[in-house]
């Protein structure tokens, strides 16, 4: 049996600076969330730093596949004003780093 190889998966800021305050965008209107590694909304994913948590596990290749659930919330008191109706999008990077 194959112990298999330690890994953590990071996620990116997206377009914000910081991992506190995500943003996504429709045009010039933004809306602040962020990203969770459960529904507890208690520990923000990030990669390890200004308290964010890396997710990890133990992996044997290809053969097992592996489902991690991200899950997502609006920060109510940071999205105050109106924003217009439509498609707010970002862009997290995965890393997987082993």
């Amino acid at each position: 049996m194959q112990n298999g190889t330690a890994y953590n998966v990071d996620l990116s800021k997206g377009a914000s600076p910081n991992y506190a305050a995500r943003t996504m965008s429709n045009g010039t209107d933004q809306l602040v969330y962020n990203l969770y590694t459960d529904t507890t909304y208690t520990n923000v994913w990030g990669d390890g730093s200004t308290g964010t948590i890396r997710v990890g596990g133990t992996g044997t290749g290809f053969a097992a596949a592996t489902n991690l659930t991200v899950a997502g919330r609006l920060q109510a008191s940071a999205n105050t004003g109106p924003v217009g109706a439509g498609n707010y999008t970002d862009t997290i990077v995965a890393s997987i780093v082993y």
